[in-house]
Parts: C-alpha cells; sequence; structure tokens
C-alpha cells in the first residue's frame, strides 16, 4: 500500500515538472525566424509602403520592383501597392514611388552570360 503511494506520487512529480519545463518555453510560433522581422518603429523608413505579413501577423516593409515575393504565406514578402507577386517576383509600378519592373516576364528563362559561353564553346568543338 505505501510502495503503490509512493509511486503514484512520484509519477505526479515527474507529470509536474516536466510540463512546468515544457510549457515555459515559447511556442514556434512565437519564435522570431528570419522572416518574421517587421519594420517595428522605423516603418517609415519604407521605401515602397508597408504591407500586413499573413506568415507572422506583423508589419513589414512591403517589396518594390523585381524584388524576391511570395512563397508559401508570403513569407519572402509581399508587393507594394500597384505591383502584383510572379513567379517570385514584384512586377509592374509601384504607386508610392512610381517605379516600374524592368522584367516584364519573370516565368521566362533568361538569357544567362556563362550558359551562353558554355553553349558556344561545346558547340565549336568538332565531332569526330
Amino acid at each position: 500500500m505505501f510502495a503503490i503511494q509512493t509511486i503514484r506520487i512520484a509519477v505526479l512529480l515527474a507529470i509536474v515538472f516536466l510540463f512546468d519545463k515544457c510549457s515555459g518555453y515559447p511556442s514556434i510560433r512565437q519564435g522570431t525566424t528570419s522572416y518574421c522581422l517587421g519594420c517595428g518603429d522605423s516603418c517609415h523608413k519604407c521605401k515602397y509602403g508597408i504591407a500586413m505579413s499573413s506568415a507572422c501577423g506583423i508589419v513589414q516593409c512591403a517589396k518594390g520592383p523585381d524584388e524576391l515575393c511570395g512563397g508559401p504565406q508570403n513569407y519572402l514578402g509581399i508587393c507594394a501597392e500597384g505591383m502584383q507577386c510572379s513567379c517570385n517576383k514584384c512586377i509592374g509600378c509601384s504607386a508610392e514611388k512610381f517605379e516600374c519592373s524592368k522584367t516584364s516576364n519573370p516565368c521566362l528563362p533568361h538569357r544567362n552570360s556563362d550558359r551562353d559561353l558554355n553553349i558556344r564553346k561545346w558547340s565549336s568543338i568538332a565531332i569526330n
């Protein structure tokens, strides 16, 4: 009888101590990650305005022309007003600064000078 009560008390204490340790740490959602950095007190310095992050629920600087955007829950950023995110690049014109993206369609493969040099190099080799 005494042994059973001792075991019950030991188990109860173990549960209490483990629960205390687990609840003392912030959850993953509360933790700050690299993409959950808001503009804080310097939101007035955002070049293209501000946007509410859907991933973190905080105010961040909006992305401008040809900057990275999108991703799952827009963790790469949200485009400024007047622009849209296409293939993870902001395209269109910013209503804040009236600047436009230089890339008309970011989804198409672009010419890469290194790739072009390699194609010329290998195409000039004679096949025997």
